[in-house]
């Protein structure tokens, strides 16, 4: 539901604003679902997502990047850049406006991004019945990424679900990969 709402208030941004900064639109962004949703009031709806934005620019070959509670995995190589989420979640009830920062990083065309919802790390499974942990995705990303998109799909859904064994699912799953040409 709330991600059905966002999605298209974000479109609705994105088309009205003169920003092209990823802070300034999920501000934005944050400002209309609090409108929309009623919160604050006594019937209002009280709740939050997780969200992340990249904005590419192809001329600067710059990739900018805010995370309201999901961050940004790059890959180059063997090495790893992990750019931190911001601990808040657009949509949140709160007294005070949110606070986003844009992280910018120089683009080459080696590099390989993964954003990931805390469903997959937070899926309860494995022997001991734990939490998959950001960790295990992180060195699993790692094992994938120079494989066919097609083939890190398949290899992904399968160490989930082996490691979710006849568990349900702990909560919706969402891990987008890309690269810049």
């Amino acid at each position: 539901f709330l991600t059905l709402i966002g999605s298209r208030l974000l479109e609705q941004v994105v088309a009205s604003s003169e920003s092209r900064s990823p802070s300034v639109l999920l501000k934005q962004l944050d400002g209309l679902l609090h409108h929309t949703l009623g919160q604050g009031e006594d019937d209002g709806i009280n709740d939050g997502m997780e969200i992340a934005l990249c904005v590419i620019d192809h001329e600067k070959k710059t990739l900018s990047f805010c995370g309201a509670g999901m961050g940004l995995l790059c890959f180059e190589g063997d090495t790893e850049l992990y750019l931190k989420r911001e601990m808040e979640s657009i949509g949140d009830h709160r007294d005070n406006e949110i606070l986003l920062h844009d992280q910018l990083i120089p683009l080459r065309s080696s590099q390989r991004f993964y954003m990931a919802s805390d469903g997959y790390q937070d899926q309860l499974g494995g022997s001991n019945f734990k939490r998959f942990s950001k960790q295990k995705l992180i060195e699993l990303l790692k094992d994938v990424k120079d494989k066919e998109p097609e083939h890190q799909e398949t290899l992904l859904n399968t160490a989930i679900e082996t490691y979710r064994g006849p568990h349900p699912q702990t909560d919706d799953i969402t891990l987008f990969g890309f690269t810049v040409k």
